[in-house]
């Protein structure tokens, strides 16, 4: 809203005579033609700012008025008093123009910061909060990554010590040259992609978050959480927080557009946060209900028709064989299904370039330290340790002989190529 609008909308808000604006807009008129100048009150606003100018101003009226003293001699002989009430009080509703603007412009940082959501209107957008959870190797990230490959994105990982002001932000020293501490707010990457949201209103803007179950997701989030309920039609969230250090964090970074030091922090409709988890991992923070409510939960299923067909270095099989197969077993064993193999636990490359060892150490790793920790006997032949087992795949031209590392009933169920 420019100047004069603001103007005006506070005149009649305060019961004063529109006239002010028109008096305002006349002397200005006057100290252009005077000066031979082209200046604009409404637009310089920082010339109030000098007492000088305002002195002139008011001298420019003093002897415009002298012109009507003719006039008054003329008026004050003839007793026409109705015509002399007039031209005075004129004259003294142009110097009360300049005094009444400058009692405007004293409040003018008020009524902007009052006037903000009329100005700039937070983002709408999708608004989406979308979790994504399976077994490990189902392809949650790489199926985000093609999902959003063409929009903005950033992304920041959970891990067990990660906090509030590590994903928001906090307070955090910051010292000088001359050694002097001092703390200044610092946002975090959730800080960051709100701002960058509401810097580019007309784009959709996505926040990856892997592994959120990796720390514990509600001190994480704090009462950021209560910003994930959001508006079926806007994206915009439905409640806002009170954060000082944040809001005033994104409004210097977004110009004080949207004012969040008066209103509270929302985030866009425009900004979407896109987590992935894998629930059987071991260590993890369980999510709770109310958390895992104000999201869309999408999970990703086990799909063997679209695993590798390269055959494994020491095993002797094809890997959507051997991991289907593998799934089986662990099913047997009362295994969940978020704890087996993924089609896509090994890449295509990894399965190329990596020797038998390599791929050893981390299927049977997988397989011994988590799938079936506390169950080993099930499917391992335990006359041999962990590291005896993967010291038979050292050499990448042999093939391993599979009975000294699974229990018979699951080798043969291996080897049959009918099943």
């Amino acid at each position: 809203m420019k100047l004069k609008k603001i103007y005006k909308k506070w005149l009649l808000s305060n019961n004063l005579s529109v006239e002010n604006l028109t008096n305002l807009e006349g002397i200005n008129n006057l100290y252009n033609e005077v000066n031979s100048d082209n200046i604009d009150f409404f637009e310089k606003k920082e010339i109030w700012d000098n007492p000088a100018f305002v002195s002139s101003l008011e001298k420019l009226v003093v002897n415009y008025l002298k012109n009507f003293n003719t006039e008054l001699k003329k008026e004050i002989e003839s007793n026409s008093t109705n015509n002399l009430k007039n031209i005075l009080g004129n004259s003294f509703k142009l110097l009360d123009s300049i005094a009444i603007f400058e009692l405007f412009l004293k409040n003018y940082k008020d009524l902007t910061n009052t006037n903000s959501n009329e100005k700039v209107s937070i983002p709408t957008g999708k608004g989406l909060n979308e979790l994504h959870y399976g077994a490990p190797g189902t392809g949650k990230s790489f199926e985000i990554n093609n999902r959003f490959r063409n929009e903005i994105m950033s992304r920041v990982t959970f891990y067990p010590d990660y906090d509030y002001t590590d994903f928001v932000g906090g307070l955090k020293p910051q010292t000088d040259e001359c050694g002097n501490i001092s703390y200044t707010f610092e946002g975090g990457p959730l800080a960051k992609a709100i701002i960058k949201a509401l810097n580019n209103p007309n784009k959709q803007i996505y926040l990856i978050v892997e592994e959120i179950n990796r720390a514990n997701a509600a001190s994480v989030f704090g009462d950021v959480f209560q910003l994930l309920d959001r508006d079926d039609k806007s994206g915009i969230s439905t409640f806002s927080i009170n954060n000082k250090d944040l809001a005033r964090f994104i409004d210097q970074k977004t110009e004080s557009k949207f004012q969040y030091e008066n209103s509270g922090v929302f985030l866009p409709g425009n900004l979407n946060i896109i987590a992935t988890m894998n629930p059987s991992d071991q260590g993890v923070f369980p999510l709770d209900a109310a958390f895992k409510r104000r999201w869309k939960q999408v999970y990703h299923s086990i799909n063997w028709n679209d695993a590798s067909d390269i055959t494994l270095k020491g095993f002797g099989i094809k890997w959507k064989d051997l991991g289907r197969k593998l799934n089986k077993a662990l099913e047997q064993c009362n295994v969940e299904e978020d704890a087996l193999l993924g089609q896509y636990f090994f890449k295509n490359a990894e399965l190329e370039k990596s020797s038998g060892y390599e791929i050893a150490s981390k299927l049977l790793g997988y397989l011994w330290n988590d799938a079936v920790r506390y169950q080993r006997q099930l499917i391992f032949n335990e006359s041999n340790s962990f590291s005896e087992i993967l010291n038979l795949f050292e050499n990448d031209n042999n093939e391993v002989d599979l009975n000294k590392i699974f229990v018979k009933e699951l080798c043969d169920y291996l080897r049959d190529e009918n099943i």
